[in-house]
């Protein structure tokens, strides 16, 4: 993982409180995205067995394509390890197998994802897709149980195997160690990627015919 030239201070930096480093980072990120992430959750409702169909089921994996599928090389390359599970693309293929096992055919990609363009932007954006994956073992579980879906149909949402939260803390290891030297300006820019993030997923969803709240 190779470290972008310093951007030039934009007066960006001032979004954020004078705290130290990486708490003040991964802090920011909470903060700025709780609302967004509480409102995925309870617009999903896949975990719900009076909401969750089929079709609901087809069209959540075809929002998470068109914001997933886009973001992955970029994350990829730029993170490395610390966003690749096994293999680089295996996201993009977990996905199209499922797409497939479920009929259905990936969706165009999102035009609101954010530029992945150095470690801000990608942490940034990968906080919410690395953060996915927790929910997304429980999602599993309320698919195959509720729906009698095969594992052919939610290998994206078991990425980790069931080892989610340990890829969970290996990812906020390197984000505390991004944000012991990263300048306030980096630091907003990673908020500012995994705010667009979000967005990018409520789009997806809309365009999926999802209701918001």
């Amino acid at each position: 993982m190779t470290r972008a030239k310093r951007p030039r201070m934009t007066g960006l930096e001032t979004a954020l409180p004078p705290l130290a480093g990486h708490a003040r980072l991964l802090q920011s990120l909470r903060n700025a995205t709780s609302s967004r992430h509480r409102a995925l959750d309870r617009r999903l409702g896949l975990i719900d067995p009076d909401v969750l169909t089929l079709d609901r089921y087809r069209r959540f994996v075809r929002a998470t394509s068109a914001v997933v599928l886009p973001l992955e090389p970029p994350l990829a390359a730029e993170l490395g390890y610390v966003f690749v599970a096994r293999s680089a693309g295996e996201r993009a293929v977990r996905l199209l197998q499922n797409l497939a096992a479920l009929e259905a055919e990936p969706a165009p990609p999102a035009p609101d994802v954010p530029e992945i363009t150095d470690d801000a932007d990608a942490f940034g954006a990968a906080y919410v897709i690395q953060g996915s994956h927790l929910g997304g073992e429980i999602i599993a579980r309320a698919v195959t149980g509720g729906l009698g879906l095969g594992p052919e149909h939610v290998s994206y949402l078991r990425l980790h195997d069931g080892k989610a939260g340990g890829a969970w803390f290996r990812f906020i290891a390197a984000l505390e160690h991004f944000g012991l030297s990263a300048t306030p300006s980096e630091q907003v820019r990673v908020v500012r990627a995994a705010e667009a993030t979000f967005d990018a997923f409520a789009a997806a969803l809309d365009r999926e015919g999802i209701p918001r709240d």
